[in-house]
């Protein structure tokens, strides 16, 4: 629609029924619909403002209803009971539904296209504060609570009962705005890069006894981590830690050598692994 927004666009509901079976109740005979949303702001000092900020921490809306009694009517009917009841705690609660039918748009509705309204719905708490006999009127506080339930709204059936369907994609909008948000998840680690070795051995070597080779097993890697290094003899740990290793060609004999060289980078590991058969001749 188009044009000024008129009294009767907005459309207040009461559920006298169930939230599984609602049976909603329009107000008709109320000459006023003010929808207070009474803000709650607090004042922070922030350290780079020369004056304080006020922020909207929540709203609670309210309305007050002064309703026309007519016997009769469905509206009349149902402040009457909270009236006549008196009713408290738990009983004092009742859905209340507000469909804002100057804001439609068109959505699938029983597998046909259908006009829906933007809509509210909320367990408020209701309290009958007034019967005025000369003026003929109820007069009914609603207290809207917890979170407003966005969504919309369309009648059904020959009663054009309205239905509510809540939006699961709307935004909450009453959210604390000095609560911490969820932390981030944690990135997925990367793995650390494998050492490549500066020098590829060959599979065998020949030194005669009491002769001198060297292995050379450095490594590097491209992310930066830091390398260690580790020896063995015959698949004996050795203590030697360093890139190159000597071997021991005091005995005559075939001895199979392996270095492993270690990335550790945030917390994992990546190795590498060569060997080398080392005979010692006579």
């Amino acid at each position: 629609m188009t044009g000024m927004v008129k009294k009767y666009h907005i459309a207040l509901f009461l559920n006298k029924g169930t939230t599984a079976q609602p049976e909603w109740v329009r107000i008709k005979k109320s000459t006023a619909l003010e929808l207070s949303l009474n803000p709650e702001t607090q004042d922070y000092d922030y350290i780079v403002d020369q004056n304080p900020t006020t922020e909207i921490l929540r709203y609670k809306p309210s309305l007050n209803q002064v309703l026309t009694m007519y016997k009769g009517e469905e509206d009349y009917a149902f402040a009457w009971d909270k009236f006549y009841s008196l009713k408290t705690g738990s009983d004092a609660k009742c859905e209340v539904l507000i469909v804002f039918m100057q804001e439609s748009e068109t959505r699938e509705v029983g597998g046909a296209d259908a006009t829906v309204y933007k809509a509210w719905k909320n367990e408020a708490t209701l309290s009958v504060s007034s019967l005025n006999a000369v003026d003929s009127t109820i007069t009914m506080d609603i207290n809207f609570g917890g979170k407003i339930e966005h969504g919309y709204a369309y009648p059904s059936g020959e009663s054009k009962a309205p239905v509510f369907v809540r939006e699961e994609s709307a935004e909450e909008s009453w959210v604390d705005p000095f609560t911490p948000a969820s932390p981030d998840p944690a990135p997925t680690p990367v793995s650390p890069a494998t050492p490549a070795f500066s020098t590829q051995w060959d599979a065998t070597e020949t030194v005669a006894v009491n002769g001198e080779l060297v292995l050379d097993g450095s490594a590097t890697v491209s992310d930066g981590g830091p390398v260690s290094y580790s020896w063995t003899v015959d698949g004996v740990a050795e203590a030697a830690t360093s890139a190159s290793f000597t071997v021991d060609t005091d005995t005559a004999g075939e001895y199979v050598i392996a270095v492993t060289a270690t990335n550790t980078k945030d917390g994992q590991t990546a190795t590498a692994t060569q060997t080398c058969t080392v005979t010692v001749t006579e």
